[in-house]
């Protein structure tokens, strides 16, 4: 539970997210809780969800009042967590500090646990069973040859060489450590021992006698192949530091991974998906694989990013001192992927000989991104997408306009007629800056009556021109009641140098000139 928690920080993309309800809802679901509420730094409560529609805020009211959660408030980062009985079911409850404020959430325990044998290694692996990687530890003898968590020590290789624990070679076993609960699973090659250890909080609620054999079998193969490979025999930090890499990359992603030797220029399949295992099984030269499968896999719009990233003529140069490359590309049916190429091994000039190469699916990282980036009310980018933007879309765009639109009459038509129809003026206001754009401009709301349209290649005489057909159009979408208008502020970057937040607020001055002419209209009639 704290665990699935505190990923809901890693759920979200920036520190720009708007927490509402639909992302609680989909991180609830994804988490497989029973509920989530997220209360802001004035203990009010931002966003919350329930799969059973209950009430969180005072199904939990006592539990957000203990110290412990007050604590959090005053910059505690120490968790709470406990198991409380609530309409005669208990619930596994967590707190932890999110922000400003806190989140909780909460777990039905009279659910019947799922049978050990239903956990099949896709279930380990796809369906986070277990929400983060492993602490993965290679020993020889007391010796830790590598590590992916550079905290471990002496104390925890003797407690794992420790014969007086009793191993359960087909599950999981409990083992202390840090003052803190862990649970385990072990394999052996050669003189190497290998550990995989989780905390309990990464073990579900009530399963943990299932079944380990899937995150054991995946691991310890992927070890086998390294060591085969003479990585773990590497003694100086540099080569290391490399298998580190390795470990990493390789126990954390869990889709498609291969070894691709450049000394040889063949593949070596880890831990292929159907449909890429199909096409190596068809076309096994390296160039004709990667050629086929950016093709038959990779949407089109991605293909360029794909064979840039896998460029076999320059890998080795651009690997050069990067513990890593990686793009984010979409396969043929819209899916998201973080495609990474990591060194594998080298010779002992320190040239390149293979690298692994391993693809993530990161939909649900790109689907909150996408969220953080829209106006709820409208559908429009936000202002957090505007403050994403680099100044090389100015620079790269030459000339550019910035159109800065302020809706008039909202807080009358609020006063006169009610929130629901200003919020009505704000979507037809929308609705016409959207068709203005089209395919070549981007049109955002970026405050409560604030809207930008970003035109690149325009210059200042088209970008006036836009500004009068929007005009026309606005006046057309009013009708007996809703009077559409809006004030206006353009400005232009002709050469290199001008930040499109300098080019915002010059925009943004230009527009409340305008602006202040209305309201002295408005006092004159």
């Amino acid at each position: 539970m704290d665990a699935a928690l505190e990923s809901f920080s890693t759920f979200l993309p920036s520190d720009h997210v708007e927490v509402n309800d639909d992302l609680v809802e989909e991180y609830v679901h994804t988490e497989h809780l029973s509920g989530m509420l997220v209360m802001d730094a004035d203990g009010h409560m931002a966003a919350h969800y329930d799969i059973d529609g209950r009430d969180p805020l005072m199904l939990w009211r006592e539990e957000l009042a203990c110290s412990s959660v007050a604590s959090m408030y005053r910059g505690s980062k120490v968790s709470y967590s406990t198991v409380v009985e609530r309409r005669d079911v208990d619930f596994a409850v967590s707190v932890v500090p999110y922000g400003d404020g806190v989140a909780l959430g909460y777990r039905s325990l009279a659910l019947e646990p799922a049978d050990d044998y239903s956990y099949t290694i896709a279930d380990v692996l796809v369906n986070n069973t277990f929400h983060q990687s492993p602490t993965v530890l290679v020993m020889r003898d007391m010796q830790i040859v590598s590590s992916n968590d550079s905290n471990v020590d002496l104390t925890l290789s003797r407690l794992l060489a420790d014969s007086g624990i009793d191993w359960k070679d087909e599950g999981l076993t409990r083992i202390e450590y840090r003052g803190s609960t862990w649970y385990a699973v072990r394999a052996a090659y050669e003189d190497y021992r290998l550990f995989a250890l989780y905390p309990k909080s990464e073990v579900m609620s009530g399963r943990i006698s299932f079944i380990a054999a899937g995150v054991l079998v995946c691991l310890a193969f992927w070890i086998v192949v390294l060591l085969a490979r003479n990585i773990a025999d590497r003694r100086n930090l540099a080569e290391k530091d490399k298998q580190l890499g390795i470990i990493n990359a390789i126990s954390s992603i869990y889709e498609s991974t291969f070894l691709l030797h450049l000394d040889t220029l063949e593949i070596e399949g880890i831990n292929m998906s159907p449909s890429v295992a199909k096409i190596f099984a068809e076309h096994a030269e390296v160039y004709d694989f990667l050629t086929t499968a950016c093709r038959d896999i990779v949407s089109p719009e991605s293909r360029e990013a794909v064979m840039e990233l896998i460029d076999i003529s320059t890998l080795q140069n651009r690997m050069e001192g990067m513990p890593y490359l990686d793009a984010e590309v979409r396969d043929c049916r819209g899916t998201w992927y973080s495609l990474q190429v990591v060194p594998q091994r080298r010779d002992e000039q320190g040239r390149l000989e293979s690298v692994v190469v391993a693809t993530h699916n990161i939909s649900m990282t790109k689907r909150a991104e996408e969220l953080s980036f829209q106006d709820k009310l409208t559908g429009l980018r936000n202002r957090n997408y505007l403050e994403s933007l680099g100044d090389d879309l100015v620079n790269e765009s030459l000339p550019v306009s910035v159109i800065m639109m302020d809706c008039n009459f909202l807080k009358r038509t609020n006063d006169l007629y009610g929130h629901e129809m200003g919020d009505e003026l704000l979507r037809r206001t929308a609705s016409v800056l959207k068709r203005a754009a089209g395919e070549k401009f981007v049109p955002m709301r970026v405050g409560g009556d604030e809207f930008l349209l970003i035109c690149p290649h325009t210059d200042r005489e088209s970008a006036c021109k836009v500004v009068q057909d929007l005009r026309l159009s606005l006046a057309a979408a009013s009708d007996e009641v809703l009077t559409v208008s809006a004030s206006f502020g353009v400005a232009t970057a002709e050469t290199p140098g001008c930040s499109l937040t300098e080019m915002y607020h010059i925009a943004d001055h230009n527009m409340y000139q305008e602006k202040r002419k209305v309201h002295a209209r408005e006092a004159d009639c």
